[in-house]
This record gives C-alpha cells, sequence and structure tokens, in this order.
C-alpha cells in the first residue's frame, strides 16, 4: 500500500511540476529558436544594405539607385523577420495546447487507470 501512495506522491508532486518546467522549457526554446526577441528589435531594418564607395566618383543617380535599393531590402526584412515572428509565435501556441492536453490528461491518468483495471476485472469476473 505505500508504493501506491509513493506513486501518487510522485505523481502529482514531483512529476506535476517537472511537466510544468517542461513546458517553460519548451517555449522559452522556441523564442530562442526563432529569435523572436531579436527579430521584434530589428523588425524595421534592412536585410542587407547598399553602401556608396567613397573612392569613386558618385553620381545622383547612384544615391537614388542605393536609397530605393535600401527600401526594397527593408521591407524584405520586414518580411522575412515577419514571418519567423509568426512562426515562431505559433509554435509556441502550439506547444502551449500540446502541453496543456498532456497535462490535462496527466491528471486524470490513475483514474482512467482504475477506471480501466475495474472494468477489467467486471469483464473477467462475468
Amino acid at each position: 500500500m505505500y508504493g501506491f501512495f509513493f506513486y501518487l506522491s510522485w505523481h502529482y508532486k514531483y512529476a506535476l511540476g517537472n511537466l510544468f518546467s517542461l513546458t517553460k522549457e519548451f517555449i522559452r526554446f522556441f523564442f530562442n529558436f526563432f529569435s523572436i526577441g531579436l527579430f521584434a528589435k530589428t523588425l524595421f531594418l534592412p536585410m542587407f544594405s547598399v553602401k556608396a564607395d567613397p573612392g569613386k566618383e558618385v553620381y545622383i543617380i547612384d544615391y537614388i539607385a542605393i536609397i530605393i535599393s535600401n527600401l526594397f531590402l527593408r521591407v524584405l526584412g520586414f518580411i522575412v523577420r515577419s514571418c519567423f515572428i509568426a512562426i515562431g509565435v505559433l509554435s509556441i501556441v502550439l506547444v502551449s495546447i500540446l502541453m496543456t492536453g498532456i497535462l490535462f490528461v496527466w491528471v486524470f491518468m490513475p483514474f482512467i487507470l482504475f477506471f480501466d483495471l475495474y472494468v477489467l476485472l467486471k469483464l473477467i469476473t462475468i
């Protein structure tokens, strides 16, 4: 009988706490894997930057081309970073939903096990 209470103590005390820690680690992993914080800080920076070479003669058309290309690269950087942020947030939401389901099953698993054993004993004794 001691083993049963030891199991319940482990199931609801230690394992449940570890399940919450695991959920927190998954969320932190996806936050860092998709660099959500960094991409949010640098969302409007250009992906690459085109600079004029001061050693050669630069015409006004070169400056216009640099401004247009930097604007295009800034929009491209915004789109790419936004996609990574969206995929990262979606991953975090999916992991949260999955871990909530696992938590729900984990809490009721002993009851399901005892119910299954009760039904099995009823079937055997019929």
